[in-house]
C-alpha cells in the first residue's frame, strides 16, 4: 500500500482481518484447541495487564543453559508482591471469591486441559500461582492470569520436574512447594478474599462455583474416595471463606506442615481437623470396620487398617491393591505421613492448635456424585448424570491421568 499498489476492497478487508487475528489472543474453540500465542501477540501487549515488562527475548530461563545470575536477575525482575496480588484478585474474583490453582511446567498439559474446560463453562476469572520464574513466564506468554512470588517458594527452578518424581524422592523442593501452596491460600485469605483452591488435574462439566459458594459456610472439600480411612477430605477442591476462623486454621496448618516435613498438605489438613474435632466424618471410629461411611464393603478397599496415628507419627500408605487390578497398572507406594516416625524427635505427632475460633468452623464434604473423584474414573463403568466436575486423583503419573481423561472424553 505504501508503494501505491491498488488492492481491491474485499481483499484489503481480508488482509486487515488476518492481520488483526494474528495479533489477537487465541480463543478456546469448543473442542478446547488451545494454541500458544505468537511472539507478535506477546509483543503487542499481552504482558500489559500485569504491568510487568516481558523477559529478555527470545530466551527462556532454565532450558538454554542460562547461568544462575541470569535466572536470579529475571526472577527479581518478574517477582510480584502483595500490591500485584491485590490487583490480580480485584480483576479475577467473583462474589469476593477467587478460583486459585498452583502449577509449574511439569503440569502444563493438565493445566491447559483444565483451563479449556473452564473456558467452555464461561469461566475466565482465575489465578494461577506459578511455582518458579520459568513457569510464570510461560503462563504469562499464553495470556493466563499468573502470580509469582519467590518469597514463598524460595529460589526453585524445578519447572519441568513432575510432582510424582519429587514426592517419590522426597525432594526438599516438593515439601517447599506444598508449604508455599498453603501460604498463598493464607495470603489471599488475609486480603479478605475467599478461596476456592483446586488441583489442575480437574475437568469442569458444569460451573459448580456458585453452588460451592452457596453451600459452604466456612470450609468445604471434595471427598477423597472409599479407600483412604483418615483421609476423607481431598484438597483437589477446597473452599475456605475468609475470616478469623480460617486464618487460625491456616496458621496451624502451615505450622504443622513445617513441623511434620514429610507429611503431605492433605494429610496435615485431615490430621488437624481430626484432632480439633471439627469434622465428624474423621472421628476415631472412622476405620475400615468402623463407621457407615467406611470402605469395608467396597471392592476397592485394601486389607488392614491403613490408618495413621497422630501420636505415633506413623505413615499412612496410599497403595491401593484394587488399582493394580483389571487395568494392570500399579499405582505405586507413596508415603503421605512421616517415614519411620522420623518426626518423633521433634515433638511427636501432635498438630499445633493455636486459637479457638477455628474449632467452631462449619466444615462440609461435598457430594461425590457432583464432585467426582478418581476412583470413579478408574473403576467405574458410567459417570453420574449429575456430575459437575471430575478430579483424576488416585493416579501417580501424567500418562495415567491423560489415559483416563481421554477414556471419558475429557481430554
Amino acid at each position: 500500500l505504501s508503494r501505491g499498489v491498488h488492492i481491491p476492497a474485499p481483499f484489503a478487508l481480508l488482509a486487515l482481518l488476518a492481520l488483526l487475528a494474528r495479533h489477537a489472543p487465541v480463543a478456546h474453540a469448543s473442542k478446547c484447541t488451545c494454541v500458544p500465542p505468537t511472539d507478535e501477540a506477546k509483543a503487542a501487549g499481552w504482558w500489559d495487564y500485569l504491568a510487568v515488562p516481558p523477559p529478555p527475548a527470545p530466551q527462556r530461563v532454565g532450558t538454554n543453559g542460562s547461568s544462575l545470575d541470569d535466572i536470579g536477575k529475571i526472577t527479581r525482575q518478574l517477582a510480584m508482591d502483595e500490591t500485584d496480588l491485590k490487583a490480580l484478585l480485584e480483576g479475577n474474583k467473583v462474589q469476593n471469591s477467587v478460583l486459585l490453582m498452583f502449577a509449574n511446567l511439569g503440569a502444563l498439559q493438565l493445566l491447559e486441559n483444565y483451563l479449556c474446560s473452564l473456558s467452555e463453562q464461561g469461566i475466565n476469572k482465575y489465578l494461577i500461582y506459578a511455582v518458579d520464574v520459568e513457569s510464570h513466564m510461560e503462563f504469562q506468554s499464553r495470556g493466563w492470569h499468573s502470580y509469582f512470588n519467590p518469597r514463598l517458594t524460595g529460589p526453585l527452578n524445578i519447572s519441568k520436574t513432575t510432582v510424582a518424581k519429587q514426592l517419590k524422592n522426597h525432594r526438599p523442593e516438593f515439601h517447599n512447594m506444598m508449604t508455599a501452596k498453603l501460604q498463598i491460600v493464607q495470603d489471599v485469605l488475609r486480603l479478605g478474599v475467599d478461596v476456592l483452591m483446586t488441583d489442575v488435574d480437574i475437568v469442569f462439566h458444569k460451573n459448580v462455583i456458585p453452588e460451592v459458594l452457596h453451600k459452604c459456610k466456612d470450609m468445604c472439600f471434595m471427598h477423597d474416595g472409599p479407600s483412604k480411612p483418615g483421609l476423607r477430605a481431598n484438597l483437589g477442591l477446597w473452599f475456605l471463606r475468609s475470616g478469623a476462623a480460617t486464618l487460625e486454621f491456616m496458621a496451624n496448618t502451615i505450622a504443622a506442615k513445617v513441623q511434620h516435613v514429610r507429611m503431605s498438605d492433605q494429610a496435615v489438613v485431615n490430621a488437624l481437623m481430626k484432632q480439633g474435632g471439627i469434622a465428624p466424618w474423621l472421628n476415631p471410629k472412622d476405620s475400615p470396620s468402623g463407621s457407615k461411611d467406611s470402605p469395608s464393603g467396597s471392592k476397592d478397599s485394601p486389607s488392614g487398617s491403613g490408618g495413621f496415628s497422630l501420636d505415633s507419627g506413623r505413615t499412612i500408605s496410599t497403595t491401593q491393591p484394587g488399582d493394580a487390578g483389571s487395568r494392570g497398572e500399579e499405582r505405586g507406594k507413596v508415603v503421605e505421613g512421616n517415614e519411620g516416625g522420623s518426626d518423633r524427635s521433634k515433638g511427636g505427632g501432635k498438630m499445633p492448635m493455636e486459637g479457638e475460633a477455628w474449632l467452631k468452623m462449619k466444615v462440609k464434604i461435598l457430594p461425590e456424585k457432583v464432585y467426582v473423584n478418581g476412583h470413579v474414573l478408574m473403576h467405574g463403568t458410567s459417570l453420574p448424570p449429575e456430575m459437575g466436575m471430575a478430579h483424576i486423583n488416585w493416579t501417580r503419573t501424567k500418562g495415567q491421568k491423560k489415559k483416563y481423561l481421554k477414556q471419558w472424553n475429557m481430554w
